[in-house]
């Protein structure tokens, strides 16, 4: 209880200040692999869109540098976990600008998924609360230390101060995750990735992109394979149907 109000005092008397701001787009260790081939590991950032793109070679760099995204072939994250992420920039056949998109699948046909909100779909499983949200939420939850099932360190003012985790997943600002995902498909040697809308779209691209696999288009034609089911129809075609 005590140390927990330790916590909150502080927090407070600094954020007053304008002394601490926990960054809401932190680094993530990871690879950006550029088109000539470079390869870059540390510390990646997309600030305030996934088209900014800051890098760190190290936590110990102080001032970041800008990769230009056109310059980008991918990003890899959690590149130390058994699923790393990759990221994309792409065309897709809903405009002529470029998405941001994250791999899911790969095969004859690949399925990515997009965001309204690029930097969500980024930070997927992240914690990005501002030191204000994080007040909000510590007011907003019992004062039980117990409550928290591990701890993580910052420097505040020159100071390590320990700050609570939450055990949970539900909370309000944490650990956000795409309410409303877009998925895209891309047919190998097809230049851009099909935005997939509704189960009228997916049977005009199976038509179109899928006629060699007559067993899919029926399940497809037949609705036992709809939209929802996207994942298991890419992984259906390319176990029996791809090259």
């Amino acid at each position: 209880m005590k140390k927990l109000l330790f916590i909150l005092t502080l927090l407070i008397t600094l954020s007053s200040f304008g002394q601490l701001e926990l960054r809401p787009n932190p680094f993530l260790k990871g690879e950006v692999i550029l088109k000539d081939g470079t390869i870059r590991n540390g510390g990646i950032q997309l600030n305030d869109s996934a088209f900014r793109i800051r890098f760190k070679d190290s936590a110990k760099q102080k001032k970041s540098v800008k990769i230009d995204y056109k310059t980008v072939e991918k990003i890899i994250i959690n590149i130390d976990s058994l699923n790393p992420r990759e990221f994309y920039y792409k065309k897709t056949t809903k405009n002529k600008f470029y998405s941001f998109v994250e791999l899911l699948q790969t095969g004859s046909v690949d399925l990515y998924k997009s965001s309204r909100n690029n930097l969500n779909l980024f930070y997927e499983g992240i914690d990005r609360r501002t030191t204000l949200e994080w007040m909000s939420h510590l007011r907003n939850t019992s004062p039980d230390i117990a409550n928290f099932d591990n701890s993580r360190t910052v420097k505040l003012n020159g100071q390590n101060v320990i700050l609570p985790t939450p055990a949970r997943r539900n909370t309000q600002f944490a650990y956000i995750e795409i309410e409303f995902p877009v998925y895209l498909l891309h047919k190998k040697n097809t230049k851009k990735l099909f935005f997939l809308y509704s189960n009228k779209n997916l049977k005009e691209f199976t038509l179109e992109n899928l006629n060699n696999c007559p067993k899919l288009v029926e399940k497809i034609q037949s609705k036992e394979f709809r939209k929802r089911d996207i994942a298991e129809i890419v992984e259906y075609y390319n176990e029996n149907c791809g090259e």
